[in-house]
């Protein structure tokens, strides 16, 4: 339906416009009438109807003066404009204000029939445009993560054309001023293996079915950067390749050292906030040179953090319990995770396995390079996060089921962990 707004400061004008309206075109939608100008100004912007019809003499403001003030938020409102006065004035202003038609009182019905059906095809028209940009922008989006591989591949490798780039940039909107290559290196076999992920999903009869899929570690990592990167950053993730994987960070202005300095601290807390949930051991994370103007130089930039790179040692993931990890650490871990919700400390660990808590602090750092209260915490965010994936997103409860007397310090924990508050990280995830 088409929505047309009648605004004329005489009742029988308006009256007469509806009747015509409603007998003669059966896909239009007549709105609450104005009387003023001022009426005019917030009707619009309250129905934001398809077509105006408007006098210009009104009292309060003018047709034409409340039509200026309209412009502004509504350059795309059809306006047919009426008078009784024959002015050239009025008609060069109602012009200028791009009118679709000019009409002089009394108002001819077959003038104004002509003009209407012109206007009604005017707006098909454009909806009909504008649902096939959607559809075109839809389908882009689609296509957006299998191009911006391959572009990225080949700018990475220095092989992108100028044509390439020009058209990646333009149909993606990609304004680049400035930017900087971040690689991360994983270890071997972090990556590999799978992950089942189960969801009961209702069937027709309203019972539950229990459905599953897998998802590689690696795909967990993208979903999760994707998610926590986008909120903060413009970016394009290139292809992993030997554990390798490189992410291009641009903006559409000139950085300066300082501000790439402080995007890459932000991006070390976040990498590390996404990754320690995902990894028994957190990637080596190295960042390029910045850049600026020219693009191309990210391959450039990509090599330099792969020098860097070669020339440190990967990360070797963490040893399950019970897999070459001390016997009496080993006891500890298990006492940990059957009690992590209870109030417990590194004293009643080491009295549990009979140790001298200083040696059992001693064997934490030594066997796991953390601390009792790091490893007690990153147990309680991982069961925190399981319990939010499963449903739960009551702070207080979350808190006391995996050990906090107080939520406040749950949630602070749980920010300083994630990145997130819960009621973001229920929402991201």
């Amino acid at each position: 339906m088409i929505s047309v707004l009648i605004a004329d400061d005489e009742e029988l004008e308006r009256k007469s416009l509806r009747i015509f309206l409603n007998r003669n075109y059966e896909d239009i939608t007549v709105l609450p009438d104005a009387e003023n100008g001022p009426q005019v100004i917030e009707q619009v912007s309250r129905y934001e109807p398809d077509l105006l019809i408007l006098d210009i003499e009104m009292p309060g403001l003018t047709g034409l003066e409340a039509l200026r003030l309209l412009r502004r938020d509504h350059p795309s409102l059809h306006v047919i404009v009426k008078t009784a006065y024959g002015n050239f004035t009025y008609a060069q202003d109602a012009l200028n204000m791009q009118v679709d038609a000019y009409l002089l009182k009394p108002v001819k019905k077959a003038e104004l029939t002509t003009h209407l059906n012109q206007i009604i095809e005017k707006i098909n028209l454009e909806r009909a445009q504008i649902s096939r940009d959607e559809n075109s922008h839809a389908i882009l989006e689609e296509l957006r993560p299998l191009a911006q591989l391959s572009f990225m591949s080949a700018l990475l490798r220095n092989m992108a054309s100028p044509d390439t780039i020009s058209r990646y940039t333009d149909r993606f909107t990609i304004n680049f001023k400035s930017g900087f290559v971040a690689t991360l290196r994983f270890s071997d076999g972090i990556l590999c293996t799978e992950n089942r992920i189960s969801a009961d999903a209702p069937d027709s009869s309203g019972s539950s079915l229990s459905s599953s899929i897998n998802l590689t570690k690696e795909d967990q990592l993208l979903q999760e950067l994707h998610s926590r990167l986008s909120l903060s950053f413009d970016y394009m993730i290139g292809p992993f390749e030997k554990n390798v994987l490189p992410i291009l960070f641009y903006s559409g202005k000139l950085l300066s050292a300082h501000d790439c300095d402080r995007w890459k601290q932000d991006l070390t807390e976040l990498f590390t906030g996404v990754l320690r949930p995902l990894c028994p051991a957190l990637p080596i994370i190295s960042f390029g040179p910045l850049f600026r103007d020219d693009i191309t130089q990210a391959a450039h930039s990509y090599q330099c953090t792969l020098q860097e790179l070669m020339q440190q040692t990967p990360p070797s993931p963490l040893p399950e319990p019970g897999q070459g990890i001390n016997t009496h650490l080993k006891k500890a871990l298990d006492f940990i995770e059957e009690h992590y919700s209870e109030n417990i400390s590194l004293e009643s660990v080491a009295d549990y396995i009979k140790m001298n808590p200083s040696y059992l602090s001693r064997l934490f750092k030594n066997e796991l390079d953390k601390n009792f209260i790091g490893y007690l915490t990153d147990i309680r965010m991982t069961h925190a996060i399981r319990l939010i994936h499963q449903g739960t997103d009551n702070v207080k409860e979350l808190s006391a089921r995996v050990g906090y007397l107080y939520p406040s310090y749950f949630c602070k924990q749980f920010k300083k962990y994630t990145g997130h508050t819960v009621s973001d990280f229920k929402r991201l995830t």
